[in-house]
């Protein structure tokens, strides 16, 4: 798995392009609160042709009458409210496409808003004559404490490897916050029907190509989002991603495995080192490794709109190796039934 390369930042659009009409998609279940604070940032969008269509999963009352006050001022924006029959958004999404008037299709979330209006437009000018899927980078908001630091230093960590792997050619998986794909790919044979979570990683472990996948790390196209609110939420969040991560394809599944085994051999080799007396050289290897990667991982974390964890890599990845191996346990025995929100 490669840490370098994610060319987190860098323009790759043309300003010459066709500009198809897009139709945004936001599933929503019980997201009244984040929709009132995040839909102005869509609704204001700069682009010749979209429409908004927001899927109520479960039919939320709150979130009915907030789309219908918005409906009046913009008559772009479509909604379709369904009921909640199993879990995870496979219904809501499949409703949004069904709706959509328009081929090439973006999604995001109701808890993310796009950085600038030109979201739809820098989206699509990352395309080339055979794209039919562009993967975008959705990075966390920055506020104080070590929860959102770490969940900071996960979301970049996993976008550097998924956009570098991307970039050579192994594409495997991207997030639903920010993935535009045009309307042919979709097919409900493509989302994991026993599957309640990883609707967009697993979507794209099936369709998704080098010949037609770019990838769009331009900041106009970035598309915000919050931490989660408490170490609890954020455990189970990740629960649900490392689930999901079972049905990626073997190739995927030995890449990813191979990574953390051997950061987790190089932290117990120091650990080891350390308490067999063997201090210097476990400090000078530490050094050594640290001193590589500290520049690659701040061209990254600059360019992807992080600059304060670049030095904060030194403590940050063992303690979300830490993170990992406390999950590890739990992993065993989890049984995805909840509800997403």
């Amino acid at each position: 798995m490669r840490f370098s390369g994610a060319g987190l930042g860098r323009t790759t659009g043309s300003d010459h392009f066709n500009a198809f009409p897009v139709s945004i998609i936001i599933c929503a279940h019980r997201a009244h609160k984040q929709l009132e604070y995040n839909l102005p940032f869509v609704l204001c969008q700069s682009y010749p042709e979209w429409e908004l269509i927001v899927v109520n999963d479960g039919g939320d009352f709150a979130t009915d009458d907030l789309l219908k006050n918005y409906q009046s001022a913009y008559p772009n924006l479509r909604t379709v409210s369904i009921e909640k029959k199993r879990t995870g958004k496979k219904d809501a999404i499949a409703a949004g496409v069904a709706s959509a008037r328009y081929s090439w299709l973006l999604l995001t979330d109701a808890d993310c808003r796009p950085a600038t209006t030109q979201w739809i437009w820098t989206m699509m000018a990352t395309r080339s004559k055979t794209t039919q899927l562009v993967i975008g980078y959705s990075p966390i908001e920055k506020k104080i404490g070590l929860r959102n630091e770490l969940i900071r230093f996960e979301s970049l960590f996993t976008a550097i490897q998924y956009f570098s792997a991307a970039r050579s050619g192994h594409v495997y998986m991207g997030v639903g916050r920010n993935l535009l794909y045009h309307k042919s790919l979709f097919s409900l044979t493509n989302l994991v029907p026993e599957h309640p979570s990883g609707d967009d990683d697993l979507f794209i472990q099936r369709v998704a190509t080098a010949e037609v996948t770019e990838v769009c790390a331009e900041p106009a196209a970035w598309v915000w989002t919050d931490a989660a609110i408490s170490w609890k939420t954020f455990f189970m969040q990740k629960m649900r991603h490392y689930s999901a991560s079972r049905h990626y394809s073997l190739k995927s599944q030995t890449r990813l495995t191979l990574y953390f085994v051997s950061l987790g051999v190089f932290y117990a080799g120091i650990i080891m080192s350390l308490a067999t007396g063997l201090t210097i050289p476990a400090i000078t290897l530490f050094i050594l490794r640290t001193t590589c990667m500290i520049p690659v991982f701040r061209t990254e974390a600059n360019g992807g709109g992080q600059p304060d964890l670049q030095l904060k890599f030194i403590y940050l990845e063992p303690v979300y190796l830490l993170f990992i191996c406390i999950q590890l346990p739990f992993l065993l025995f989890y049984k995805n039934h909840r509800f997403w929100n």
